[in-house]
């Protein structure tokens, strides 16, 4: 599909991965003034783009944004301790909104009773999430969403990225998260070995409670049902041939002597997301492959496996 250059540079310069994002326009939203104070170290400011830096240390609880001069000019600061992002450094994906709200990930989340659950070591680093939050101007929490797993199994856990899709006053957000899937024998309907996949779904904000669950989640797409697999007629997606399938992701199973799968391609890929509103697409970028994908927002809802 083709897809104008506009767009891919639009897609590729909001990718997260020093977490840094350059905010060049705020709407109704008042700065208040810059303080006299240099609160970082500036090396170099020679024709930067007049604007607005955002940073969100991996390390740390707080988000500063700074001017070209390396002024602090606001800050967000969750200090309640009863809150789901007191103590919750940020994920690789932080954004302001048009109403001056930030909206980030956080790389940790809750289990029922209210302790923290450690990001899984199963996971690639550097990527990982758990929770998205909504703070106003001031620093008060509006809203959030959780999507992570707190048994042992970890099943589902959110990753990287995050997109506001216009949708009213409310504005839905899409998220990208890691889900656990099963490779199953089409005779016996047995599982056969499980692996890491992709899902992206769309959360729609519940500001009357303050939260969302999976129940407001009003859209869906899984990536295991745009899966293939060429080696063995014996287990699910199988295909005559992936390679005439570019569409659709290979899972290149590997087996051994007796035909048991000991190894799949896990398609867990995604880097970055972007909506258009226009053309109702998503966009998305995925580093293994080295691809961009296009997603028609329009298509049903996938919601569980094989609903495809």
């Amino acid at each position: 599909m083709f897809i104008k250059f506009n767009k891919l540079k639009t897609l590729l310069f909001r990718i997260t991965i020093v977490c840094i994002a350059t905010v060049l326009l705020f709407n109704n939203v008042a700065i208040s003034q810059v303080p006299p104070q240099v609160t970082a170290g500036l090396k170099l400011n020679d024709g930067a783009t007049e604007g607005y830096t955002l940073i969100p240390p991996l390390r740390g609880a707080g988000v500063y944004l700074i001017n070209n001069h390396a002024q602090l000019v606001h800050q967000w600061l969750d200090l309640d301790e009863n809150s789901p992002g007191y103590g919750c450094p940020p994920g690789t994906a932080t954004y302001i909104k048009e109403n001056g709200n930030l909206l980030k990930s956080c790389v940790a989340a809750y289990d029922e009773s209210n302790n923290l659950i450690s990001v899984p070591e199963v996971l690639p680093p550097g990527s990982r999430g758990g929770t998205v939050l909504e703070y106003d101007w001031d620093s008060n929490l509006k809203w959030y969403f959780q999507y992570a797993d707190a048994t042992e199994n970890q099943e589902k856990w959110l990753h990287h990225d995050l997109e506001i899709i216009p949708n009213g006053h409310k504005k839905n957000v899409l998220v990208t998260a890691w889900e656990r899937e099963g490779l199953r024998n089409v005779n016996t309907h047995q599982v056969v070995t499980r692996f890491i996949s992709e899902a992206i779904y769309e959360v729609e904000p519940d500001y009357v409670k303050g939260f969302s669950t999976e129940e407001d989640i009003v859209w869906g797409w899984k990536l295991v049902n745009h899966a293939c697999q060429d080696e063995s007629n014996q287990f699910e997606h199988y295909y005559d041939d992936c390679s005439k399938h570019p569409e659709l992701w290979d899972l290149k199973l590997t087996l051994d002597d007796e035909g048991n799968v000991t190894g799949v391609n896990e398609p867990r890929s995604i880097n970055s997301i972007n909506y258009d509103k226009a053309l109702k697409q998503i966009f998305i970028s995925s580093n293994l492959p080295n691809e961009m994908w296009v997603i028609d927002r329009t298509a049903p809802a996938e919601l569980t496996k094989d609903s495809s």
